[in-house]
């Protein structure tokens, strides 16, 4: 009997599963023993140097759409494959705000950003939720200015001695600041930031409503009320604001966190996630010396505005956050059909009890992928690992390839980001992994001109003839080819267009896992389960994005019949797939086919012609 040409046997099926529970299980140990982020890997202000920002007065659509037009050059030299482009859509707005909530009664996450004796991680999660709208309001051409609601936060007239939960001292303010923190505080909504496109209307993606048990109170010894003062803080101000409590109460590190965490409510939002948070809580007075003093800090992302621009870009596209979230479950050197049985191996050690808290969970995932450590603080503390987590899907994930976030984060999220080396001359075969980047490189039909929607590559190898012929002409390219990203036009206000050139941009690279646990742990393998492999669904998309409107080379044919692609075998179907002697046929249905060719987005086979 011949060996299933898809399908592993129940050995490799077991090897593969501990590989993924190993690595995992490695992450977790060293995670255990060194809990903590290094700093240098918090840092804002060199956080993706690289990443196009939205320039001032750039317009949407009358839907409240921003498609820019990005450009990419698929290698170097002599080569004359020309750059293509790929649209960037973003809808940098949300319908309804993020729930946030706050609750002595609720159970929190075991993390020590819940747990610190002076709390004030809710306090600047709300006032960084202004401070990007504001600065949103300022960038978009459609965006009306923010306004404060009369929802306000109450005063209190004296400070409580004790441990006070859900008191929150700002200092001796002046007016605006102290109106402002009336509104960022207040329960409900306190402000209104929006924006009219066409006959819709749009709130900023950092909006939230709240809802806090206990309500939280002001206090500031230079007053007991809140001005009738109604002009909106600006964006400066309010950061100035922000940075000013911060040194009231010495709150730096826990200003980061909750700066990380903001960034995360867009995507909170686009999964209907309400976020739940810590009570404020303080314990001693500010100094009395610092009451009226006001910081001469920079701002946490630094002295450039642009890095901000650079944090709120990204920070609007949920999709794209959820892409290089989602990449640290990518392992490179699986295959399509071995995919399952890892993801399950790395689904039973997250989902078990091992792992005690938030802080090991987020210490795991930055060592796994540094440079995403900021995103994933903020995106445990806001809960949204919890989607992650669920299981094998959730790892995986649907359609969550953008090679746009990719690309500017310095993120390897796809094996369409491989460099595809330059092939000898006399080569007979390249493997279908090269293959199938290239197709993408060299865009040939409309179906190749996205990326497959999931990450991992295709298993074994393609005869030099049966290439399609766009492919073919590329193999022996010098200095190969692959992915680079060139420049992005923004649309904006009045027909102007804004160009963002690309530096040079570097893929962070992952290789391959050779994690070895402790000896004293023994793989668990209640997580395994061959009929629930996802390797099934994510083989038959790689071979359907790359076949199906060509067809399969009669070399293919155990991998066209094979029921996880599900073509079918009946007679019909083999009088449809015609057979050459030259090693290729055309797609199954030649009705297809032949439409398929009439309308000239079929690319022939080099020995179909």
């Amino acid at each position: 009997m011949s060996p299933d040409p898809l399908r592993l046997d129940d050995f490799l099926f077991r090897v593969y599963y501990q590989k993924g529970y190993s690595t995992w299980l490695s992450l977790l140990q060293q995670a255990t023993k060194d809990p903590d982020i290094p700093s240098d890997n918090l840092q804002v202000e060199h956080l993706f140097p690289q990443h196009p920002y939205f320039p001032v007065g750039i317009e949407l659509d009358s839907t409240g759409l921003q498609i820019a037009n990005s450009k990419w050059v698929p290698g170097e030299g002599s080569c004359d494959l020309p750059p293509f482009e790929q649209p960037f859509r973003i809808l940098a707005h949300v319908a309804s705000p993020t729930r946030l909530f706050t609750s002595t009664k609720s159970p929190l996450p075991a993390s020590s950003w819940f747990k610190k004796s002076e709390n004030h991680l809710t306090v600047l999660v709300l006032a960084w939720a202004y401070a990007l709208s504001a600065r949103w309001a300022e960038i978009f051409s459609q965006a009306l200015p923010l306004v404060y609601t009369d929802s306000q936060a109450e005063w209190l007239a004296t400070r409580p001695c004790d441990n006070i939960e859900a008191v929150v001292d700002i200092g001796n303010v002046n007016d605006d600041a102290a109106r402002w923190w009336a509104a960022v505080l207040s329960p409900g909504q306190g402000w209104n930031s929006s924006m009219a496109c066409g006959r819709y209307r749009f709130i900023s993606p950092w909006s939230t409503t709240l809802e806090s048990s206990p309500t939280i109170q002001l206090f500031s010894a230079a007053r007991s009320k809140t001005p009738s003062h109604q002009c909106c803080s600006s964006f400066e101000r309010a950061v100035q604001y922000i940075s000013d409590y911060c040194t009231l109460h010495s709150a730096h590190d826990q200003n980061r966190v909750a700066f990380a965490t903001t960034l995360m409510l867009p995507l909170a939002n686009y999964d209907r996630i309400s976020v739940l948070l810590p009570v404020p809580q303080m314990c001693t007075p500010p100094p009395t010396s610092s009451l009226s003093a006001e910081s001469t800090e920079e701002p946490i992302y630094g002295p450039d505005i642009r890095q901000f621009d650079r944090l709120l870009t990204l920070s609007c596209n949920p999709l794209g956050v959820k892409s290089i979230l989602g990449s640290i479950f990518y392992e490179p050197g699986i295959l399509c059909n071995s995919c399952g049985p890892w993801l399950q191996g790395t689904a039973t050690v997250l989902q078990s009890g091992m792992i005690q808290d938030l802080d090991i969970l987020t210490r795991m995932f930055s060592l796994r992928s540094p440079h995403l450590s900021f995103l994933w603080l903020g995106a445990n503390i806001a809960g949204l690992h919890k989607g992650f987590l669920r299981g094998c899907g959730g790892l995986l994930g649907l359609n969550r390839i953008d090679i746009h976030e990719a690309s500017w984060t310095g993120t390897l999220i796809s094996f369409i980001q491989d460099h595809v080396p330059q092939q000898p001359e006399n080569t007979t075969s390249i493997s279908r992994r090269h293959e199938f980047t290239l197709a993408f490189l060299t865009q040939g039909i409309a179906r190749y001109r996205y990326p497959p929607i999931f990450p991992y590559s295709p298993l074994g190898l393609t005869a030099v003839e049966d290439l399609d012929l766009d492919v073919r002409l590329h193999t022996t390219c010098q200095s190969g080819h692959g992915l680079k990203f060139s420049k992005i036009t923004w649309h904006c206000a009045g027909g102007k267009k804004e160009v963002h050139e690309a530096a040079t941009l570097t893929t962070i690279t992952r290789p391959p896992s050779r994690a070895k646990p402790s000896a004293t742990h023994l793989v668990d393998y209640s997580g395994l389960d061959p009929g629930r492999d996802v390797s099934e669904q994510v083989t038959r998309n790689i071979f359907t994005w790359m076949r199906e409107m060509d067809g399969f080379p009669v070399s293919e044919r155990n991998i066209y019949k094979h029921d996880w692609l599900d073509y079918g075998d009946s007679d019909s179907d083999d009088r449809n797939c015609a057979e050459r002697d030259g090693g290729s046929t055309v797609g199954c249905d030649l009705s297809v086919t032949v439409s398929g060719w009439i309308s000239g987005v079929v690319t022939a086979r080099c020995n179909s012609l």
